[in-house]
């Protein structure tokens, strides 16, 4: 049997204030609650940096990937203003927020209840991640945040070029648009988010459509349906 597990790390989190660290880690909760709610995803955190999502149904998990990357993403404008006397060196993070990857493979022990999760899926997604680690190195030039690995070669090569897109649309795309789209990604509707965020619809609608969200909207549809032929 297959699942799907995602694994990431916090861009260049070194860079962060410790103040800046403590708030974001404050912040996992409501991401892992939403999760849950809304997808029964199990989520932890380990390293204050480190985060791996066991998605029970595999058609879900782009939708959870691109709700973890906007989520972070989300929350730069938010970290700038934590320790704003001290030096803001984390230019890379504001940008791409968390590298993340997502694996299609069999595990060999899965006790959700008990926190076990463990086989090819998670040290897939492990090893892609730890693959892109940029910690000491100089001038680091980051080409895509977002990897896939399944065990079919066409579709993996496919996949993974629509991820590379994808990053590619979320890097441009500011906080306030990461908001939108995270809530969007969530299942909110338009009169929803409204209320969430205290702003006008066209405001919602701007931030959606300027974030790229259509493109989003159009992989998610896709999704589904591609992987469904493999593992059905």
């Amino acid at each position: 049997m297959l699942h799907a597990i995602i694994a990431g790390d916090l861009v260049a989190s070194t860079d962060l204030t410790t103040a800046q660290k403590v708030h974001l880690e404050s912040l996992y909760s409501e991401l892992e609650q939403d999760l849950k709610r809304e997808f029964e995803v199990f989520t932890r955190f380990t390293r204050g940096d480190f985060i791996e999502s066991y998605i029970p149904k595999i058609e879900d998990s782009l939708r959870v990937l691109l709700c973890i990357k906007c989520f972070f993403k989300s929350l730069s404008d938010n970290l700038k203003n934590i320790d704003s006397d001290s030096a803001d060196n984390s230019s890379l993070f504001h940008q791409h927020g968390i590298r993340l990857a997502l694996s299609i493979d069999k595990l060999d022990r899965l006790r959700v209840e008990e926190g076990v999760i463990d086989g090819q899926a998670i040290y897939n997604a492990g090893r892609q991640i730890e693959s892109q680690k940029t910690h000491n190195r100089n001038k680091v030039s980051i080409k895509n945040t977002l990897f896939f690995e399944s065990p079919w070669d066409d579709f993996t090569a496919s996949t993974s070029t629509i991820f590379h897109l994808l990053h590619e649309v979320i890097s441009r795309a500011t906080a306030k648009q990461c908001e939108v789209m995270y809530l969007r990604l969530l299942g909110a509707d338009e009169r929803i988010i409204v209320e969430l965020l205290g702003v006008t619809q066209s405001t919602v609608n701007r931030h959606s459509t300027n974030g790229g969200w259509h493109a989003i909207e159009k992989t998610l549809d896709w999704f589904p349906q591609a992987v469904k032929k493999y593992i059905t």
